[in-house]
């Protein structure tokens, strides 16, 4: 996000030690947000900050932990999603890593309708290289957006889907056929 021009940014972690191992590394790979004159660092639970905010975002992301590790299980809650929401500009976009290794279909499934309920428009991204990652993003009408009478992001978006429908069935294939494989019955 740091490629394009970008007034502010708010960075919000709940411990600050994460911060403090990140200084001075990951630079590349981060982009030196932690430098970054426009990032302001505030250590915090992000349900707390959103939830106590009045300030608006054009995008906000999430990348908790599993929901099974302590404490984590809320960031994939109905409230939590309604408190991005209520802090997006019109347009504004919610995107949130999904790890769904270590869970079961149920959870797994769970999770993905707890975020499709509370939003209007949500894609669901597979990691083509690792099936274990989701990626599920609210765009808001960011996708029905028109400038001139033709949208600006939909038909390149249904494009690039269309275009490469069969690679992303096959890793779907693959990914829930890994699921579904022990309860296959052999006859």
């Amino acid at each position: 996000c740091l490629l394009y021009p970008i007034k502010s940014i708010v960075s919000v972690e709940i411990d600050a030690e994460i911060i403090k191992a990140c200084r001075g590394r990951f630079t590349r790979e981060n982009y030196g947000i932690l430098k970054d004159e426009r990032n302001t660092v505030i250590i915090d639970d992000g349900r707390f900050f959103l939830a106590g905010t009045d300030r608006r975002f054009d995008l906000v992301t999430a990348e908790p932990l599993q929901p099974y590790t302590r404490g984590t299980v809320s960031l994939y809650s109905r409230e939590f999603y309604e408190s991005c929401k209520r802090t997006l500009n019109p347009g504004g976009i919610v995107a949130q890593w999904l790890p769904v290794y270590n869970s079961g279909v149920d959870d797994n499934w769970s999770m993905v309708r707890t975020f499709a309920e509370a939003f209007d428009y949500v894609l669901l991204f597979l990691n083509g290289n690792d099936g274990r990652q989701l990626l599920h993003v609210t765009y808001g009408s960011v996708l029905m957006a028109k400038v001139e009478g033709h949208y600006v992001f939909r038909d390149r978006l249904l494009m690039a889907l269309r275009s490469n429908e069969e690679a992303y069935y096959e890793v779907l294939e693959g990914h829930l056929g890994r699921h579904i494989a022990p309860f296959a019955q052999e006859s």
